[in-house]
């Protein structure tokens, strides 16, 4: 009767704890959007019209995946989406040393690979630090013609990624920065500050 009663509890033990282990969830689907202040530059020779403060301050819509760890930590890749200014075109009604530029916008392309730590005040609210490594303006180049040739330059670099957000239940907004001490665009020299506030909702754990 003993060992009835022990194997009995035992797999009512392990079916409780498969039941729980199956509602865990672990991948969440994010959606959002930031708004990016007017980067803070120290950018030099500028040769071709790149109006990189115009180019970097766009409002992007973002979806990410997060894989969950555990409670505290994540590991996730976000895909940041813009219709922004890629550059300018030159007019044909161009007389001796006047010419008329017009601005050209195109869809820019961000990847985010990132690390989240959560510290929870309670269950369903508390902050979040999260560090992460961007390439960024995917989509952004220009055409140069010298001397009966034709170089195209693109204007895509890397940059370091630190955000503080609060969140709570399925809401959350934080403020945030990339950071790059040295951009690769060609002809531009310097560092860049791209300082930002976004917000999101967790639409789907799973």
């Amino acid at each position: 009767m003993k060992i009835r009663t022990v194997v009995f509890l035992l797999l009512l033990t392990i079916k409780v704890f498969s039941q729980e282990r199956d509602t865990i969830k672990k991948f969440k689907l994010d959606i959002g959007t930031e708004y990016r202040l007017t980067p803070v530059e120290d950018i030099s020779g500028n040769a071709y019209y790149m109006n990189i403060s115009r180019n970097l301050s766009g409002v992007p819509v973002n979806f990410s995946i997060a894989y969950m760890l555990s409670s505290k930590w994540e590991l996730g890749f976000q895909y940041n989406i813009r219709y922004d200014h890629v550059g300018v075109e030159v007019a044909d009604n161009v007389a001796e040393d006047f010419a008329v530029y017009r601005s050209v916008n195109n869809l820019i392309s961000d990847y985010k690979l990132f690390v989240q730590r959560n510290f929870l005040f309670k269950q369903d609210r508390g902050i979040s630090l999260m560090l992460g490594y961007n390439w960024m303006n995917d989509g952004v180049y220009q055409a140069i013609f010298k001397n009966d040739k034709r170089t195209i330059y693109k204007y895509n670099f890397t940059a370091f990624n630190m955000e503080v957000k609060y969140f709570y239940k399925y809401f959350h907004m934080g403020v945030g920065i990339y950071y790059n001490p040295k951009p690769n665009f060609p002809k531009l020299n310097g560092g860049l500050n791209i300082l930002y506030f976004n917000l999101g909702f967790d639409i789907l754990k799973f």
